[in-house]
């Protein structure tokens, strides 16, 4: 390629639609953890579209191990949390259909006796009352049926098909030196602030984005892929830039990925990569479909901002349970301190010249500790109140989060899809 004034920054650049194209049709294409679930979010038939455009890549497809790992680790809690949204939505329908009996039941009752009702018009209306909720509740069930067909002891067809899609194409696990190296390198720029994985800081495992990243760049290597396509619906800073609403790649993995593999990286989403397939693959992808993965892609991103609140909330409060006893000793140890300087005063007024130089001498060094404490003291004390802020602005952030993502799943009538790892 000849060298333009753009060459040496083209990871500051938005892919084009013919790379995009050029990514989906020849490239490399590897899969997050967030993607294989939504085979288990989705309703039957975007299920069926998603599955069946991840079989059009099955030739060029391939998982990293960590993806692997957390797939089948979370797979369960997700197929339990699909199960649980819907008997939760029933659990409210009959609690209301209790309430609303009773109250209006009482109403029909009432009306009853001052309209003079004959007991058959009476009765059909409490007839019709108690039929009200049947429909609604019926369709849920049906829905749950068609859409929660897994239970965790039961063969489960969607991990069939993806067994058969996937087949062998995902990676090793690290090896016991290059484990340690790459958890090395994962603190390293975590503490560095280098995507990916930054924004996973306060979690155990805060590692995983890193090793999953790491294990691709490996094999993309391997293989002398001209293109990488990355799809997640992971949307945080440390996998993206959001500029004017919009999401493209940080440029910092696009830049690494030139320099690791001598491939161009296409970071999309699920709803992108279903988009594309549908113009690009031939993949039968419905309108409903996309609009599932977008409404999906925004759930999961906000339960990702959610959980990194919490997290940091709980970070703060153990950081101040640690300034909070560390403050109590150093106030016991001024007490401590000021009741020597009182000893000292009172014996120095019995004391002779030398004795009381001596005291003199034990007074100072008593005071140059106090002040030392004291500064340590206020120190202390300012950190607690930065981290009290912090702490606070994270739970009311983690509350807005919350509210917010209950205002999304009642507007898009959709099945809360679980939480994230």
């Amino acid at each position: 390629m000849s060298r333009n004034f753009s060459s040496p920054f083209s990871h500051y650049l938005v892919p084009g639609e013919e790379v995009v194209r050029s990514a989906l049709t020849t490239g490399m294409v590897v899969l997050d953890t967030n993607v294989l679930l939504s085979a288990y979010r989705f309703a039957p038939l975007a299920r069926e579209q998603l599955l069946s455009a991840m079989e059009r890549l099955k030739s060029r497809l391939w998982i990293p191990h960590r993806v692997a790992f957390e797939f089948h680790r979370r797979r369960l809690d997700v197929i339990v949390d699909q199960r649980a949204a819907y008997e939760s939505v029933l659990a409210l329908i009959s609690r209301r259909r209790e309430e609303l009996n009773k109250e209006i039941g009482d109403s029909i009752r009432q009306l009853s006796r001052r309209a003079a009702l004959t007991e058959a018009d009476r009765n059909k209306l409490l007839e019709q009352l108690e039929r009200s909720f049947a429909p609604l509740a019926e369709k849920v069930n049906s829905l749950n049926a068609e859409h929660s067909t897994i239970g965790i002891h039961e063969k489960d067809p969607i991990l069939s098909r993806l067994q058969a899609i996937i087949g062998d194409s995902f990676g090793e696990d690290f090896g016991e030196q290059a484990r340690d190296e790459a958890l090395a390198e994962a603190e390293r720029r975590k503490d560095a602030q280098i995507p990916p994985g930054f924004k996973d800081a306060s979690k155990d495992e805060f590692y995983g984005d890193y090793f999953l990243w790491r294990q691709t760049l490996d094999e993309a290597s391997i293989r002398s892929a001209a293109h990488l396509l990355f799809v997640t619906s992971d949307q945080k800073e440390d996998w993206y830039l959001k500029v004017k609403g919009k999401h493209i790649a940080h440029p910092m993995l696009t830049e690494e990925v030139q320099k690791a593999c001598g491939a161009q990286l296409v970071l999309i989403s699920t709803e992108t990569l279903l988009r594309h397939a549908r113009r690009y693959l031939d993949a039968d992808v419905s309108n409903e479909t996309i609009r599932q993965a977008g409404e999906l892609r925004k759930v999961d991103s906000i339960r990702e901002r959610i959980a990194f609140h919490h997290a940091e909330a709980a970070q703060a409060d153990g950081r101040l349970r640690e300034m909070h006893a560390e403050r109590s000793e150093l106030m016991a140890r001024v007490k401590t301190l000021e009741n020597l300087f009182r000893m000292h005063r009172n014996e120095m007024k019995h004391a002779s010249p030398s004795e009381a130089n001596r005291h003199i001498g034990d007074l100072n060094t008593i005071i140059q500790e106090r002040d030392a404490i004291e500064d340590q003291l206020g120190r202390t004390n300012e950190q607690i109140v930065a981290l009290e802020d912090r702490r606070n602005l994270s739970r009311t952030k983690f509350h807005q989060l919350q509210a917010q993502l209950q205002d999304i799943l009642e507007i898009a009538e959709l099945v809360d899809p679980g939480e994230p790892d």
